[in-house]
């Protein structure tokens, strides 16, 4: 009897650790131990939730993360299978995009905050670590990964090989300064998601027009930021190479 005793207080003490833990989640995330919202959707900030969104620092509301959730379904849902055609036949789903937020992202401890190329190139890997190696979502490379890092005020897309067919590098370039306004801190982030998605979306159905940044004559954001663009850059992943379009912002 006394030895249950001594065993249900061990119990109930690693029960409040694994908690806590999980309650608190790192502020500043490396690559490898970025979580899966696939897998452990309650540590992505899903409330159990199976989900392409992995929020773990809570940057957006449930409700926010919930309507972006129906437009990734969307999107994997009512575009075209990309895959070969035998592939398509078992796998009638489109395009598959994800969303990787996080308060802050993990860099060398050599890294000089002011140098632009070497934050992207950061970013670029923990968004393309996570495509095509921690994630893996999709079967035939069709898969994109729009990583946000708030501190670090960086958005980053990473493009599987079949889907940059369709999703090219042009295209991102533009939609990231379609949206550029939306990112920072104290601002809405989900509109600038959501709008992505939506500008995404029609790159995949082949029906997205150019077109410059018009902001609602009815929003009222704080100053634009000034934004930093780079052309395509080739990563190395294991064996695959992949292609990848970055966009950097920093606050005025």
């Amino acid at each position: 009897m006394t030895r249950w005793l001594l065993l249900i207080p061990a119990t109930v003490l690693a029960f409040v650790t694994m908690a806590t833990a999980q309650s608190h989640p790192p502020e500043i995330w490396s690559k490898d131990e970025y979580p899966n919202p696939q897998k452990k959707p309650s540590e992505c900030g899903r409330n159990n939730k199976i989900s392409y969104i992995c929020d773990p620092n809570k940057l957006l509301e449930p409700k926010e993360a919930a309507a972006l959730d129906i437009l990734i379904d969307d999107i994997r849902n009512h575009t075209k299978c990309p895959c070969s055609a035998y592939a398509c036949r078992h796998k009638r789903q489109g395009f598959i995009v994800s969303i990787a937020l996080a308060e802050g992202m993990q860099r060398p401890d050599d890294t000089d905050d002011d140098d632009e190329l070497k934050l992207l190139n950061d970013a670029g890997l923990f968004a393309s670590h996570l495509r095509g190696n921690s994630w893996k979502f999709g079967n035939c490379m069709e898969s994109v990964v729009i990583f946000y890092s708030l501190r670090d005020n960086v958005v980053f897309t990473s493009t599987g090989q079949t889907a940059m067919i369709h999703l090219t590098n042009k295209h991102i370039v533009q939609i990231s300064e379609n949206t550029r306004r939306y990112f920072g801190k104290g601002r809405p982030l989900y509109k600038g998601l959501e709008k992505m998605l939506k500008e995404y979306r029609s790159v995949f159905k082949n029906s997205y027009g150019y077109r410059q940044a018009n902001p609602s004559q009815h929003e009222h954001l704080p100053a634009t930021p000034r934004a930093s663009r780079s052309g395509a850059n080739r990563l190395i992943a294991g064996s695959a190479i992949l292609m990848a379009t970055k966009f950097v912002m920093h606050l005025l």
